[in-house]
């Protein structure tokens, strides 16, 4: 049933009923419904529990693969936080198979003991101990005790009363708190691959006094090489590698096996299998025995391995396991993100996310997120985009992505009934050069379209002559623009187009030129009535905090928001630049975030600002006076305090929160509000001590709700902007409204029409 659209408050009365699971409330400002998609293919650690089913941890969550017997007709169950992990990086696993239990390790001294109906134990006293490395490396499961390597030393942990018994940090002469990497036991001893070398005790003596321990190392001549990388016991004896040489113990000597060329890859991975030794390198696997397994992918690293009965099981940096079997690789890839780096976001006209994943080198190309499907767009599924390096990346209305590159140049996809068309734009094809120590090597900025559909971009060039903003015409010819202050310099990355259609570009903090802004009056093709200038910390007297912005965006009011490394600040008037005479512009510091790396600026359909640094993310009221809330990991589903992007979805509210640790989503209120009342509440009825909040959903621009007692009684006010409202049940003095019907009449300042509902709340 709809509302009517009216002007003398005719009532109508919407009783529609539904859940909602508020998390926290700042006024007319929620965040709920929290969810995590993180890449699961970094494979670190993995074990083959009493079913034969294989759990995988990685550096964004665990999976647990079942070709057999399906999970909902799937192959793969998923786990993160939002599935009752306290750790996503996992590191280290062993399976207990007699009593069906999962003991898994983490990065941050997180033990996870899940059973194989995935109930999952917390066991935090490692995290708790304040070592200063608290990584888990290996547990190594031994009658009633499991033992516990790791950065902090070794653990030794009793299985049926999960309590730690003791802690040894100690081992001869090694320095206190070495790192452990791995644990064996044999014949009642214990042995320890560690980065000082290998250490050995017997466990019937107190290993906890480091004089029962002996070392092994190339201080007394028996290890010629350290750290150690890996042991095993292979036909009794044992085995240690370092990066590049296999040991044998022999008579208490470690002796060299075999020694790897120079230009062979570091070894990862030692173990014994069916009277052969087996070893993995980053790039290949070996026996002892037979020489290589000839299972070698270029560019695909091994970080390790393990065994399934008699199959060999691959561990893949970012790209998931490989089961090796007559000599065939088995791929086992949940569908997944190819990479935890959100750098840039964007939502395309259907409502699919966009992301950009280069930082530092480590990029995987672009991704696309559709209905739950995640489309990985690596060079290696995809050889037309050239290499994986996409750090930036926009969809314009016509729904093209612009992918921006660091090196290869601007990749344009179009997806077709037949599939995608990728056009790559560079120095080949468009006025952009590369920089001056290869001008090949073609670097494009943020992208942006203005009301035209016109794409505007930016061409870093650090000092080297050519443009540093061009313009991709909709006929597929360019316009190329330099900067006219200083024509060399081209350190630009990011953009924004203020509403007078000036474009205005950010200095990267390799190149702090400072902030640039352009203006073509409407004649792309006509440059003498050209505007363009340069504004700088002294040019403005000190009004610009910084020669070089991180991010810019412009908000419904035509403000220009400027982040730095440290801090942000917003231009009121940007048009001022279009003036004959020298621009006075009029710029604020927002003292809020005076120390903070604002990563990301997004301007959401209320106008509020969302402000992503690397200590959470700052949500500013519309002129950016107020912080509406702080977003972080102590107060939310938030996965990392360092957000790179953020991206609001104004016509659903869920937020896109994006960190080097994977993307974060959640709904909000930030929704667009409609143009005609559609007034519905939920959950119906509504209980204030179980439900939370009541929803007011369906309401136009800038509206005053009043809550009534069906005889007319004030019992609450509110305003809104956008088009949901909360009630958190309580009246204007704050008590919990009784048992009954009550009239929800909302008024519109912008649009001038009124409405009316009815909820009926139950007091239980």
């Amino acid at each position: 049933m709809n509302s009517m659209k009216i002007n003398s408050f005719k009532l109508v009365f919407i009783l529609i009923g539904m859940s909602l699971f508020p998390c926290y409330s700042f006024s007319q400002f929620k965040i709920d419904n929290w969810k995590i998609y993180s890449s699961l293919l970094d494979v670190k650690a993995a074990a083959i529990d009493s079913k034969g089913r294989i759990w995988a941890g990685t550096t964004g969550g665990l999976f647990v693969y079942d070709s057999v017997n399906l999970f909902n007709g799937q192959p793969f169950r998923e786990f993160r936080n939002t599935e009752g992990l306290l750790s996503m990086e996992f590191t280290a696993m062993n399976a207990d198979t007699v009593n069906k239990l999962v003991y898994m390790g983490t990065f941050d001294g997180y033990i996870e003991i899940a059973d194989e109906n995935f109930n999952f134990t917390h066991i935090t006293d490692i995290l708790s101990a304040g070592f200063a490395n608290s990584i888990i490396n290996d547990i190594y499961i031994y009658d009633t005790l499991a033992y516990i390597g790791g950065g902090f030393g070794l653990a030794v942990f009793d299985l049926n009363r999960q309590v730690f018994v003791e802690t040894v940090t100690k081992f001869g002469s090694f320095q206190q708190k070495t790192p452990v990497k791995q644990i064996l036991i044999k014949d009642n001893k214990i042995w320890l691959a560690t980065e000082a070398g290998i250490a050995m005790a017997d466990l019937n003596t107190q290993i906890i006094d480091p004089q029962v321990w002996k070392n092994y190392s190339s201080s007394n001549g028996l290890l010629t090489q350290q750290p150690i990388v890996g042991i095993c016991f292979h036909r009794g004896d044992l085995f240690a590698a370092t990066s590049k040489i296999l040991y044998k113990l022999d008579r208490d000597t470690f002796i060299v096996q075999r020694t790897l060329p120079p230009t062979y890859d570091a070894i990862t991975k030692l173990s014994s299998k069916d009277n052969k030794l087996y070893y993995t390198t980053q790039l290949n696997a070996y026996t002892l025995e037979d020489g290589s397994l000839d299972i070698f992918i270029p560019d695909m690293i091994i970080n390790s391995h393990i065994f399934a009965d008699k199959t060999l099981i691959l561990m893949y940096h970012e790209s998931g396991l490989r089961i090796f079997e007559n000599n065939y690789l088995k791929n086992i890839r949940p569908n997944t993100p190819a990479s935890n780096l959100f750098m840039s976001m964007d939502l395309d006209e259907k409502g699919n996310l966009w992301a950009a994943t280069d930082y530092d080198g480590r990029g995987k190309g672009f991704m696309k997120f559709s209905n739950g499907y995640w489309t990985n767009f690596t060079v290696d599924a995809f050889p037309e985009i050239l290499n994986n390096s996409y750090y930036k990346i926009y969809s314009d209305k016509n729904g093209k992505i612009y992918a921006s590159n660091y090196g290869a140049g601007l990749c344009i996809l179009e997806e077709h009934d037949t599939g995608y068309v990728f056009t790559i734009i560079n120095n080949k094809n468009s006025p952009m050069i590369g920089i001056a120590e290869d001008p090949n090597w073609v670097i494009t900025g943020e992208c942006i379209a203005d009301n035209q559909g016109v794409i505007w971009f930016s061409n870093w060039g650090r000092i080297s002559p050519g443009p540093s903003l061009l313009a991709y015409k909709k006929d597929g010819t360019f316009a190329e623009f330099e900067n006219c202050s200083s024509p060399t310099r081209r350190g630009f990355i990011s953009i924004a187009i203020d509403l007078s259609g000036t474009k205005w570009l950010g200095s990267s903090p390799f190149e702090p030129h400072g902030l640039m802004y352009f203006n073509e009056k409407n004649t792309i093709d006509d440059k003498r009535d050209d505007i363009c200038g340069v504004m700088t910390i002294s040019s403005t007297g000190g009004k610009l905090l910084d020669n070089a912005q991180t991010a810019l965006a412009v908000d419904g009011f035509g403000a220009l928001w400027i982040g730095y490394e440290t801090g942000l600040s917003v231009m009121f008037n940007p048009s001022s630049v279009l003036e004959k005479a020298r621009p006075n512009v009029s710029i604020r510091k927002v003292s809020m975030l005076t120390t903070q790396r604002v990563n990301d600026i997004f301007v959401d359909a209320l106008n509020n600002k969302w402000i992503a640094t690397k200590n959470g993310v700052w949500v500013l009221n519309p002129d950016g006076t107020e912080t509406v809330t702080i977003i972080n990991k102590g107060n939310s589903g938030l996965i990392d305090n360092d957000v790179s992007s953020v991206f609001v979805d104004g016509e659903t509210g869920i937020v896109y929160f994006g960190t080097r640790k994977g993307l974060c989503t959640a709904r909000t209120l930030s929704v667009k509000p409609l143009d005609s009342y559609n007034i519905s509440c939920y959950p119906q009825p509504y209980n204030p001590g179980f439900d939370g909040y009541l929803t007011i959903d369906g309401l136009t621009s800038e509206t005053e709700i009043k809550i009534l007692t069906m005889d007319g009684g004030l019992v609450k006010s509110l305003t809104v902007a956008g088009r949901k409202a909360i009630w958190d049940g309580r009246d204007n003095a704050g008590n919990y409204v009784s048992s009954g019907v009550y009239m929800i009449v909302a008024s519109s300042s912008g649009t001038e029409t009124a409405a009316v509902g009815k909820i009926a709340v139950i007091r239980k």
